[in-house]
């Protein structure tokens, strides 16, 4: 739960070897700045990846005001330093978002870390915002140990973030 206004968020403990799926619940995020992306990087072996040519998405948003579909991604060849998961957030009262991301295997070290997810929010203009999409830490195959999530711009004011393990 997060208990007062925050850059970013960690989680660093809970991921290993026990499972090999695991499932982060984000409730209510809310954001200090209007119109903004919330967005994830990894922690790998111990340490936040945060430079430039790491990490590729690709995810598509659709919205109650527009019946067209929205997409955006970053590919192998221009990989970026981190993943979008929903755009546009809006920050006026009542406002936030909420999903679901799963990561597979994190613990194992032959494989890229890939994360998939699903996410619900209220848009700048009112309209109900819906996200899903997939992004992956594509550098090596080291370890997973944390997730940090965070806006494009300003400070998560509230929401809660709880990771379960499903299954081995």
């Amino acid at each position: 739960n997060l208990g007062s206004s925050a850059s970013e968020v960690d989680i660093t403990t809970g991921f290993g070897a026990t499972y090999d799926t695991y499932m982060i619940v984000c409730e209510n995020v809310h954001c200090a700045t209007d119109n903004v992306v919330l967005r994830m990087r990894f922690f790998i072996d111990g340490s936040i990846v945060d430079s430039t040519g790491n990490y590729n998405y690709h995810v598509q948003q659709s919205h109650s005001g527009n019946a067209n579909y929205e997409a955006g991604n970053n590919d192998y060849a221009g990989a970026t330093s981190f993943i979008n998961i929903i755009a546009e957030q809006g920050n006026a009262a009542g406002e936030s978002c909420s999903g679901l991301i799963y990561l597979h295997a994190p613990s194992a070290t032959d494989y890229h870390k890939y994360a998939h997810y699903y996410f619900v929010g209220m848009r700048t203009d009112s309209s109900i915002n819906c996200g899903r999409g997939t992004g992956g830490y594509v550098s090596d195959t080291d370890e997973l140990t944390g997730v940090r999530f965070y806006y494009s711009s300003g400070n998560l004011v509230d929401g809660t973030f709880t990771l379960y393990g499903l299954s081995k």
